[in-house]
């Protein structure tokens, strides 16, 4: 599914490799950048610790952390629990991909997919879903609707890449 919705803004891709995971390397932006920035296409998966809903988001833009927003037209994120693909509304004015160095991903120029600074991503509430530049709701995005902040058990960055 998440291939199929990939393959509809790029076809220049056909395996992934993993480049980060929370539980391997770190619950940390430090972790995450050193892992992740200048890699390429991203496709990122998170898993909310207290339902088990996954989701996460997809990035034509290399991660940086170079503390400003970008603007990525193809961006998105996505419910795996839901099946759903949900646009990032404004990704053309710049707001579509948050780069903070202290920082883990954002998604949407509201930080609505958000990993807060100083990490503990997996045991504080320290990841955030404002859902206000998708489509989209709490409850489709993390089954639940009791709070936007909430722990990961794990997150993984996985780049797109294309074997000749």
């Amino acid at each position: 599914m998440i291939y199929e919705w990939i393959e509809s803004s790029d076809k220049s891709f056909n395996t992934t490799e993993l480049l980060y995971r929370l539980t391997r390397d770190g619950d940390n932006p430090q972790a995450f950048h050193s892992k992740c920035d200048g890699k390429g296409t991203t496709i990122i998966f998170i898993k909310n610790y207290s339902n088990g809903y996954r989701f996460g988001g997809f990035t034509t833009l290399p991660w940086a952390g170079n503390n400003t927003y970008h603007q990525d037209s193809k961006a998105f994120v996505f419910s795996l629990n839901n099946k759903k693909k949900f646009p990032i509304k404004n990704a053309n004015d710049g707001s579509a991909v948050g780069h903070y160095s202290n920082y883990g991903p954002i998604f949407g120029g509201d930080t609505d997919i958000y990993f807060h600074s100083g990490g503990n991503w997996s045991t504080g509430n320290n990841v955030s879903c404002n859902p206000n530049n998708y489509s989209c709701t709490l409850l489709e995005m993390l089954g639940d609707t009791s709070s936007s902040s909430f722990r990961v058990t794990d997150f993984e960055v996985y780049l797109k890449k294309k074997i000749l």
